[in-house]
């Protein structure tokens, strides 16, 4: 492989960054890699892949190499910055995998079901239909006691 077949292949890894393609990615440069290992740009592309993967570990053993070769500035802050997220991960309590069938089932418990006497839940609720019902005895009351008892006036 030549330089210019070299940089072709480079740039179609650096598409497949752009496109978010780690796992691609990652695998172009391996390949390169096996014929270049020397070159810098490879060994940073291929830390920066795998600390987007979070594969933090191995970015900090790629980082370590590059920078027994040659000692960068880059490197050097690729390398204190996956350190720093290697720790985090390490300190941060592992996540508990999440079961759709347990998600689902809080779910449908969390979401109020429908109750045609939902309104009556509520305390409120029962204040207003008695004063409902005590203003139809007062506004109805004498009425039907003048229709029943006929209306005697003094």
């Amino acid at each position: 492989m030549d330089a210019t077949e070299l940089k072709q292949r480079y740039e179609e890894v650096r598409a497949l960054f752009g496109q978010r393609q780690y796992p691609q990615a990652l695998q172009s440069l391996q390949l390169l890699l096996w014929e270049f290992s020397d070159n810098q740009d490879l060994l940073y592309s291929k830390a920066l892949a795998l600390e987007a993967l979070q594969r933090y570990a191995e970015a900090l053993e790629v980082c370590e190499i590059a920078l027994a070769r040659a000692d960068t500035d880059r490197f050097h802050a690729l390398h204190g910055r996956t350190g720093a997220r290697l720790e985090a991960a390490k300190a941060a309590p592992p996540r508990e995998p999440i079961d759709p069938v347990k998600l689902l089932e809080q779910l449908k418990a969390d979401t109020p079901q429908e109750n045609p006497l939902a309104f009556f839940n509520n305390r409120f609720a029962y204040l207003i239909v008695f004063m409902m019902l005590f203003l139809m005895l007062v506004a109805v009351g004498p009425l039907v006691y003048w229709h029943f008892f006929g209306l005697r006036l003094p």
